[in-house]
């Protein structure tokens, strides 16, 4: 599936994390959470402890595999529900642009 598409295919991408500071009961589990592209500048400079730009739009989602239950849940019931996608295309793409609203039950394409 090309990208541009705003089906599973194209912006659900796997995303697996190998952080040497993640406890050992969070290895090999899962989390449907919604991280985007724009959540992995955030999470590197937080690792390399450098200070995260305040005009940078994503977050740091290692709190979603850092924390104890307690802290992950706390951090799982603050995180994103919900994400807008939007690809625009000039006149000589094929795909054609298109808009859309993700969530877990549904979601809603231009």
């Amino acid at each position: 599936m090309r990208t541009g598409y705003s089906y599973e295919e194209s912006i659900r991408v796997p995303l697996v994390v190998m952080d040497p500071r993640m406890p050992e009961s969070m290895h090999n589990t899962r989390s449907d959470e919604f991280t985007l592209n724009i959540d992995l500048a955030p999470t590197l400079l937080q690792a390399a402890k450098i200070h995260i730009p305040c005009v940078m739009q994503g977050r740091d989602f290692a709190p979603l595999y850092l924390n104890d239950d307690v802290g992950r849940e706390a951090v799982n019931s603050s995180w994103r529900t919900e994400f807008y996608y939007e690809w625009f295309t000039g006149d000589k793409v094929f795909i054609p642009s298109s808009l859309a609203l993700v969530r877990n039950d549904s979601k809603y394409i231009y």
